[in-house]
């Protein structure tokens, strides 16, 4: 069983800015968020469960894996932070928006747009490199009986085309929620709402 979530909701997620390998705080919404979500694993999780818990070492995936630790009496330090969970990076690109990327990027930003599978952005990932990524790290960790993952919304998406075994297309299509999270087990992605 792997439980995965997103981290919470950033200043910069509210700015529309790209945030890749850089870092913006959480929002207070998020805090509440990333607590919410802590209550409704404890309600998942089984007494006597062998509990692992994995997060990106990224600021704001790090702050939510703390708060949903303390929310299922998860020891803080035995949280294990995994490089290969980080965020895609956006190289040049990070801390801009959308519109400021095309200003000022308008060839790159094309040829991105016409491939974001296949495309970094200038000093960036691809999505391709983000899959190779987390494909060598899910191979070489043993997930434990129950896995908890506290990732991003892009690297989630991918982890989840990964397991369901999904073409690029697919990948792009998935949502990348913040209020709540997934479960995957037996070959099946749930989002856990409730």
């Amino acid at each position: 069983m792997i439980y995965l979530l997103r981290h919470g909701e950033t200043i910069w997620n509210k700015q529309g800015r790209r945030q890749g390998w850089k870092d913006s705080p959480l929002t207070k919404k998020r805090c509440s968020q990333a607590t919410a979500n802590g209550v409704r694993l404890r309600k998942l999780l089984a007494n006597g469960d062998a509990v692992k818990m994995y997060s990106s070492p990224q600021g704001r995936a790090w702050q939510t894996a703390v708060l949903v630790a303390e929310e299922i009496n998860y020891p803080v330090n035995d949280i294990l932070l995994e490089n290969s969970l980080r965020e895609i990076s956006f190289g040049d690109w990070e801390g801009m928006t959308e519109p400021e990327v095309a200003d000022l990027f308008p060839r790159e930003w094309a040829k991105r747009n016409s491939d974001t599978w296949s495309n970094a952005c200038p000093n960036g990932e691809s999505y391709r490199d983000l899959r190779s990524r987390l494909e060598v790290w899910i191979r070489s960790t043993k997930l434990g009986e129950t896995s908890i993952i506290v990732c991003h919304g892009q690297t989630s998406k991918v982890f989840r085309g990964i397991y369901a075994g999904l073409q690029p297309d697919e990948v792009a299509a998935l949502s990348q929620p913040q209020s709540s999270f997934f479960e995957l087990a037996n070959g099946v992605i749930r989002e856990v709402l409730e």
